[in-house]
């Protein structure tokens, strides 16, 4: 390649964002809300809470503004499928649908990691972000 010509790489879509930033480090959550509102990864159509996230998946007041409501607002807004890991909601007592957000599913390590370990995935033809 010459030094006139720069190349453009395409990246592949991010289809599936997973999350383990503490539900409590509110500072670190606000970049991501950002890009979620501004449109970015018009692809997304999953986000998987893991770990220390999971309170972002717990049951809100609808007039709530706390983190949890705001990724419960955007993942319905944007038709996204929001998910706990099993693991993380017997921690957080979110097992229960009654202490889950609205639509807020349950998923499990075996299904996050077959999502990250996808044909897509593994081929460069999607992506799977993890914040």
């Amino acid at each position: 390649m010459s030094a006139n010509k720069i190349e453009q790489v395409q990246c592949p879509p991010v289809t599936a964002l997973v999350i383990s930033l503490p539900a409590d480090e509110v500072v670190g959550h606000e970049p991501l809300l950002n890009m979620l509102a501004s449109g970015h990864f018009p692809e997304l159509s999953a986000i998987i809470l893991v770990a220390r996230a999971a309170p972002l998946g717990q049951k809100v007041e609808p007039e709530a503004t706390g983190l949890a409501a705001r990724y419960q607002s955007m993942a319905t807004q944007r038709g996204l499928k929001l998910m706990i890991c099993g693991q993380a909601a017997d921690h957080y007592g979110l097992r229960e649908a009654a202490a889950r957000g609205r639509g807020v599913e349950l998923t499990g390590f075996m299904e996050l990691a077959a999502l990250l370990e996808s044909e897509a995935v593994r081929a460069g033809r999607e992506r799977v972000l993890v914040w």
